[in-house]
């Protein structure tokens, strides 16, 4: 079971989502640990207070694509689907994310997108989500970041879909 299906039927209660949200300070994730114990989720698991926290910050979900598909919306709606030969401030967020070598550098950066995301009130694949931050801890960032990078630079424009 995901993480995200096991707090889902808690949305509406805004203090076990601000405990949540908690996990994502670490000078607060003490607050989050009776949450996520309260849900059966590993309080050791620092993937668990990472996705609860994000899901917490914006739990506007979607059940397909990645990250690098949520991050080219973004740029759409944000960047005014960007067609220059610079590269948008997203692209460079972007960019900055593909290049996290630790959990911890990961950890802020999709934190920024998820709060760029919840800006542009667009849904985020958090199941997915999960898989991949694991996939990244598991065998290394290559395989996880080229899926994201191809969804980002190969994928059709929001207009276009």
């Amino acid at each position: 079971m995901s993480i995200v299906s096991r707090i889902r039927k808690y949305q509406s209660d805004r203090g076990f989502m601000a405990d949540l949200r908690c996990g994502l300070i670490p000078n607060k994730k003490h607050r989050a640990y009776p949450a996520l114990s309260r849900v059966n989720l590993n309080i050791e698991d620092n993937i668990n207070a990472l996705i609860a926290g994000l899901y917490a910050t914006h739990p506007k979900e979607i059940d397909k694509g990645n990250i690098g598909e949520t991050c080219k919306t973004i740029e759409y709606l944000r960047d005014g689907g960007h067609n220059s030969d610079n590269i948008s401030p997203t692209e460079r967020r972007f960019q900055n994310l593909l290049a996290s070598d630790s959990f911890a550098e990961l950890s802020n950066r999709l934190i920024r997108i998820i709060l760029m995301a919840k800006a542009q009130d667009i849904a985020v694949n958090y199941e997915r989500l999960e898989d991949d931050v694991r996939k990244f801890i598991r065998y290394g960032k290559d395989g996880v970041f080229l899926s994201w990078a191809s969804s980002f630079w190969n994928n059709k424009t929001a207009e276009e879909k």
